[in-house]
């Protein structure tokens, strides 16, 4: 049996991060889940691929080879998707209807707008394009349900029936009103954190995992808050009792709530996470490779 293209990504991932939770970071899974991988592609490849040199894990010989070689194999996958035909006649002939659905909290800063799909709908005018947005964890279920052609989620799925395409990364920030005592901060350290008011993270799928993951690995650990999602209790917690919320990098956040400041991490406790655009095995359509390929280049 061939490797996985899955399997691939993981081992370039370790090779390059050198463990696998580093490597975990960056996929936006867990340990287990590459380490799983890996070991399942040694199985097939029949050679070990990874050794420890100190701290990290490096490629033993042969997965000096294997690991050429994926690189290779994942470039030319997006190479081949990037100059394939999106369809006969021209792109602007492409036609028919398009369902994307976008994980999105608006009270915790959107990564996507509306507006990122109007490229798209310039280009294909015949294209009738539908875009929901998803407050919770249900795009994935949408795309098995048949709802939507594509989708727009925090993390890669951990699927071998779904394929997934890198598209922007989410760095997250904090949100605090102008009276708050790190509202004059240039950036926060996770331990200007510990022991004060914090909104729980929104659960995208193993956002809040990853989030307190982090938090526990410098012994951080805040005062978690509960909220509603109404704009009323999000802004009574900022402003009368001194919360603050993580959210992403969306300057109309300010603006949805006055008299606050948006404040990055350092650069060495930076929380980023990916977005992918996703689809399901075998529905790679013309019109799921075109908005793709729009949304690469917005």
């Amino acid at each position: 049996m061939s490797p996985s293209f899955s399997q691939l990504e993981r081992f370039v991932a370790t090779a390059r991060k050198g463990s696998y939770s580093a490597a975990a970071e960056d996929l936006f899974v867990t340990p287990q889940a590459v380490s799983k991988s890996i070991h399942d592609l040694e199985s097939k490849l029949h050679v070990q691929l990874l050794e420890a040199r100190g701290k990290q894990l490096k490629p033993t010989d042969a997965g000096g080879r294997v690991y050429r070689y994926a690189v290779d194999a994942l470039d030319a996958r997006g190479g081949i998707r990037d100059v394939t035909p999106a369809g006969e006649g021209g792109v602007a002939q492409l036609r028919g209807s398009l369902s994307v659905v976008v994980a999105n909290i608006p009270l915790r800063g959107r990564v996507f707008r509306e507006e990122d799909f109007e490229p798209f709908r310039r280009a294909y005018p015949l294209v009738e394009l539908q875009v929901s947005f998803f407050a919770g964890s249900g795009c994935l279920a949408a795309l098995d349900a048949g709802m939507a052609d594509a989708a727009l989620v925090v993390g890669k799925p951990e699927r071998e029936d779904l394929h997934a395409s890198w598209m922007r990364t989410m760095a997250l920030c904090l949100l605090v009103s102008t009276r708050h005592e790190l509202a004059a901060k240039e950036c926060v350290a996770f331990s200007d954190l510990h022991g004060r008011k914090l909104a729980v993270p929104h659960d995208f799928r193993s956002y809040k995992e990853v989030v307190e993951r982090r938090f526990a690995q410098e012994g951080v650990r805040p005062r978690y808050v509960a909220l509603e999602m109404s704009e009323a209790r999000h802004r009574a917690f900022l402003r009368d009792e001194g919360g603050a919320l993580l959210v992403s990098h969306d300057a109309r956040l300010c603006e949805a709530f006055p008299d606050t400041v948006m404040i990055p991490f350092k650069e060495k406790e930076r929380i980023a996470l990916p977005y992918y655009y996703v689809w399901r095995e075998g529905h790679e359509t013309a019109l799921v490779a075109a908005l793709r390929r729009c949304l690469c280049a917005s």
